[in-house]
């Protein structure tokens, strides 16, 4: 499996590109696994594809009428074939929760109780 962080030029860009403070635990995995690891095959959830998922899934949430508002510190970090988006709030804490939701008008439910044990089983899942 190959690793590749993202450089320090380019986790400022990432902080540049939204209005809250990135909790460190995302900062960690941009570091670490931004560029290129497991999750990237299927997943867009690496650097620079991130950066325009919230606008996808404003988008999302607008064409398909969805019973739903996105916090305006929700930070949308994955996306998974146009219809299944994963975000954590930001301000929250170091290591947030990571919340799920998809096309279909489902409310959106939590998926990890942390940013990295939701990583850690994705991992595991993709070994």
């Amino acid at each position: 499996m190959k690793i590749k962080g993202i450089t320090d030029q380019e986790i400022k860009n990432v902080k540049a590109s939204f209005e809250y403070e990135l909790p460190e635990a995302y900062i960690e995995f941009l570091r670490t696994y931004g560029k290129e690891c497991v999750l990237g095959h299927d997943v867009q959830i690496l650097y620079p594809f991130m950066l325009g998922l919230r606008a996808d899934l404003l988008e999302l949430i607008e064409e398909d009428n969805l019973d739903f508002q996105l916090p305006k510190n929700a930070f949308v970090f994955s996306e998974y074939q146009g219809f299944q988006y994963h975000y954590f709030l930001c301000g929250e804490s170091d290591d947030p929760e990571v919340y799920r939701i998809m096309d279909g008008n489902d409310p959106p439910y939590k998926v990890a109780d942390s940013f990295s044990n939701y990583i850690k089983q994705a991992l595991n899942e993709n070994i």
